[in-house]
């Protein structure tokens, strides 16, 4: 993609040079997002990846014209979002990769915008509508879901947006944004400003008129006279029960799902030994009620040895001697399961570890570690075909 490099470096170069950090820690951070760009596909991500149904129906926002500067508008009426349907109708990962995608479509207008205005373009505004805000994005998972897409979004496009006005805000999300905040650095946090009931004309005062929606106080509309711009912009909507999928649906087909006791502040783990890069590790687990805690760890493999060894259940004293690989967080997966895929940079072995947050109770793990060989020509996707290891890798 046009914008990809591009994009990454600007941006990274000015949100440390300008605050006066060290060269390497600048070199650090870009590395770090080209890296994690390489992984998820982001360069490809509009050519190669299909959004699902649901989410496209279902999942508010839109691009819908420019302000007076030529920086592209994103409408977003979230507060309209049915996030526990979604949640409970399509995997997170999915939820995560479509909106990897619709910022990468966000960050290609700079250049479109550029060249049809004839002035550099470099960042972008967001409208956040909070009309409706409510219990169905308040769910628990849902919350950790946008805490995730934050800490995204701020590592992989630094300054990308030059304001974000949220409109229509009640009560309740003015005492939720405080929580929220507190995941993004200062600098973007900045850039959220709330207006009042008479939003409209704050709008109008950094977009034009024929830029805006008849619904939010300007005069663009569709063809057919829709004052939303419903062509453009998508609204949400409640999602169907009937949509809804069984907890065992999130499960991948053809692959049992093993189970495993967890006792009261019980762990488990599952070692795997990686001989190269090409291998990946796609999981989904949950447990029957409550939270869990997982993180995944690394010992780096001696080459001189026969092969890596360690003992099917580490206590935390063994892990807190490996490497941290991904970081122990607490994870609400009893109702929708957990999925995601584990990208190995080097050989090892690697240890993915759970344990029961409940000192009273006992809970049942069921899990599937479905471990693949990505071919070279191919793109890191958790759709792509890819095909299943056999003898390459070892499963303690």
């Amino acid at each position: 993609m046009e914008n990809g490099q591009y994009l990454l470096n600007l941006k990274y170069l000015y949100t440390c040079t300008s605050k006066s950090r060290l060269e390497n820690k600048y070199s650090e951070k870009v590395l770090q997002s080209m890296t994690w760009r390489d992984e998820i596909g982001a360069d490809n991500l509009l050519e190669t990846y299909t959004m699902p149904e649901i989410i496209k129906k279902y999942y508010p926002g839109g691009l819908c014209g420019h302000d007076k500067e030529g920086r592209p508008i994103w409408i977003d009426p979230l507060g309209r979002s049915d996030m526990k349907g979604i949640l409970l109708s399509v995997k997170k990962s999915d939820v995560i990769k479509s909106m990897i995608q619709r910022m990468e479509l966000f960050c290609s207008q700079f250049s479109v915008y550029s060249k049809m205005l004839g002035k550099h373009v470099d960042q972008g505004v967001q409208i956040l509508d909070m009309e409706g805000f409510g219990a169905r994005i308040m769910y628990k998972p849902a919350l950790d879901l946008f805490i995730e897409l934050l800490h995204i979004l701020d590592d992989n496009y630094p300054e990308t947006l030059k304001r974000t006005y949220i409109i229509n805000a009640p009560r309740m999300f003015h005492v939720g944004w405080r929580f929220l905040k507190t995941f993004l650095n200062e600098d973007t946090a900045k850039k959220f400003k709330f207006l009042d009931k008479d939003f409209p004309e704050k709008l109008l005062e950094v977009i034009d008129a024929d830029q805006l929606p008849v619904y939010y106080g300007g005069t663009k509309c569709d063809p057919d006279g829709n004052p939303k711009c419903e062509s453009l912009v998508c609204y949400g909507g409640i999602v169907p029960k009937e949509l809804y999928k069984n907890r065992d649906d999130f499960f991948p087909p053809g692959i049992p799902p093993k189970q495993h006791l967890l006792g009261r502040s019980g762990t488990f783990s599952v070692g795997f030994s990686v001989p190269d890069s090409r291998h990946v590790i796609q999981y989904v687990f949950a447990v029957d009620w409550g939270t869990l805690d997982f993180g995944v760890f690394l010992s780096p493999v001696d080459n001189d040895a026969d092969g890596a060894t360690i003992c099917s259940d580490p206590g935390m004293n063994d892990v807190n001697k490996m490497d941290v690989f991904q970081p122990i967080t607490t994870i609400d997966c009893s109702r929708v399961p957990e999925d995601g895929l584990l990208i190995f940079e080097k050989p090892g072995y690697y240890c993915v570890y759970f344990r029961n947050t409940s000192r009273i109770y006992r809970k049942t793990l069921t899990y599937v570690m479905d471990v693949k060989v990505v071919q070279e020509t191919e793109i890191l996707d958790t759709d792509v075909t890819m095909e299943t290891a056999t003898g390459e890798i070892t499963q303690l």
